[in-house]
């Protein structure tokens, strides 16, 4: 047995995943969530339309405390506004 198929036999998601039909062709993500992604759709755009919607809950958790949305997060201070920038969240609106 590789260490591939040992990772994914131990780990129950994995080897979930790794026996069932691709979620290309099915349509379902592993974890049988519906996906809804648009065809077109870029990897650096999903990256950050993901990483948009994590900074806004830790935002609206925090009520706009960066500091304190960022320890959520688990990422330095400085790292957040560099996300915030990046993500055009800047002005975001809680």
């Amino acid at each position: 047995m590789s260490q591939t198929e040992t990772v994914l036999a131990n780990h129950p998601r994995l080897d979930h995943a790794a026996r069932d039909t691709p979620a290309e062709t099915s349509g379902r993500h592993p974890d049988h969530t519906p996906v809804s992604l648009p065809p077109s759709m870029s990897l650096d755009d999903r990256l950050i339309q993901l990483e948009s919607g994590l900074i806004r809950w830790a935002l609206g958790l925090t009520r706009g405390n960066k500091t304190k949305a960022a320890a959520i997060l688990k990422i330095k201070r400085s790292t957040l506004g560099d996300r915030i920038s990046r993500c055009r969240l800047n002005g975001y609106d809680l």
